[in-house]
C-alpha cells in the first residue's frame, strides 16, 4: 500500500534555502564570528602572518573597520559582541597569548586589556551584561567586570582546555572541556582571591612574565 507522509515532520511546509549571498570576506580563514542585536557582525580571521578583527553592519552591508590585533598566527579562536550592560558597544577577543582585549565596536580602537598568564580560549557575557567570563587552557574560568576588566574571581571546573562556554537565560553557566566533562553551575558571590601576574609587552607582540 502507498505510504502517506505525515502532515508534520522534517519535510513539512515550504522548502527553505539560501538567497543571493553578500560576500563579506573571501580571502582569509575565518576562525570565529558573533552577531550583535543591532545587526552588526564581528569576526576574527587569519591574514598571512597575523590575526585581524573585522566588524561590519549587515542590514545593509556596511564595513566598519579591519584591525590587526595579534601578531601571532592561529592564536584567536573566539570573538564576543557585547551589546548589553555597562560595556555595550564593545567587542571582546580572548587569545592564546593569554591576553583578553576589548575593542570599540565602531572604530576598532583598543579600549582595555587584561593579561591572564595562561591561554584564553572562549568568552561569554551574562544575560544582564554585568559579568564577563573567559575560559583558559588549564581548566580555569576568569570572571571580570565587563567595563573595566577588573578581576572578580577565578574558578577551575575542568582539568583541561575549556572549549565550550555559554550562559543560560537564568544566569547559570555551562562549560565543556577537553576533560570530557560538561558542567552547569550557578555563578555566586564570594569567589576566592586571585593574583594578577604583571607582564611587559615585547616588540614581537609576546609578553614577558617574572615569576619566583
Amino acid at each position: 500500500a502507498p505510504v502517506t507522509p505525515p502532515a508534520e515532520g522534517p519535510r513539512a511546509g515550504p522548502p527553505r534555502g539560501l538567497g543571493a549571498p553578500e560576500i563579506v570576506n573571501r580571502r582569509d580563514f575565518v576562525y570565529a564570528l558573533d552577531f550583535g542585536t543591532d545587526g552588526s557582525l564581528a569576526f576574527v580571521h587569519h591574514v598571512s602572518t597575523h590575526m585581524e578583527l573585522s566588524a561590519t553592519g549587515t542590514w545593509p552591508l556596511s564595513p566598519r573597520f579591519q584591525e590587526k590585533i595579534n601578531p601571532t598566527e592561529f592564536d584567536i579562536e573566539d570573538v564576543l559582541v557585547v551589546d548589553r550592560g555597562p560595556a555595550a558597544g564593545s567587542i571582546v577577543v580572548p587569545s592564546r597569548q593569554g591576553v583578553l582585549r576589548a575593542f570599540d565596536g565602531k572604530s576598532g580602537a583598543l579600549l582595555r586589556e587584561y593579561t591572564a598568564g595562561t591561554a584564553l580560549l572562549r568568552a561569554a557575557l551574562s544575560p544582564d551584561g554585568a559579568l564577563l567570563v573567559a575560559s583558559a587552557d588549564d581548566g580555569r574560568l576568569f570572571f571580570f567586570a565587563p567595563a573595566t576588566f577588573a578581576l572578580r574571581g577565578v574558578a577551575r571546573p575542568h582539568a583541561d582546555e575549556v572549549r565550550g562556554l555559554a550562559f543560560l537565560p537564568d544566569g547559570r553557566l555551562v562549560t565543556a572541556g577537553q576533560d570530557a566533562v560538561l558542567v552547569i553551575a550557578a555563578v555566586r558571590e564570594g569567589a576566592p582571591d586571585a593574583v594578577r601576574v604583571p607582564s611587559a609587552p615585547l616588540a614581537t607582540g609576546e609578553r614577558a612574565f617574572l615569576a619566583h
